[in-house]
């Protein structure tokens, strides 16, 4: 990774949890964008939703002292990887995988 993209990273608890919620909002903006898009049908894409419910899972770890730093990519990665086009905001959800996987940014200097 480059240092650019580590910069990425959050430093801390509190910003990897607004960068979660952040990444809500966006799937809530996309979710909406798509129905509205289809007149009111409701027919949104596939992937929505199970990147949705992680991210929720996800943030009720963070709150609830539960969560676990891993290794392995964020289920919704394959979505991501796969549908990025679809989806605007596919770098924040990047950066949150990286910052499960690799930690908090805390060797950058302030």
């Amino acid at each position: 990774m480059s240092q650019q993209e580590k910069n990425f990273r959050p430093r801390t608890v509190e910003a990897y949890v607004k960068m979660i919620e952040d990444a809500l909002a966006e799937v809530d903006e996309l979710r909406y964008s798509y129905e509205f898009d289809m007149e009111g049908m409701g027919s949104t894409p596939n992937f929505v939703e199970p990147i949705d419910g992680e991210l929720k899972e996800l943030l009720a770890a963070m709150r609830d002292g539960s969560y676990a730093w891993g290794s392995e990519d964020l289920a919704y990665m394959k979505y991501v990887n796969r549908f990025k086009d679809k989806i605007p905001f596919h770098r924040l959800l990047a950066v949150i995988n990286e910052t499960h996987q690799q930690g908090l940014n805390v060797d950058d200097e302030a």
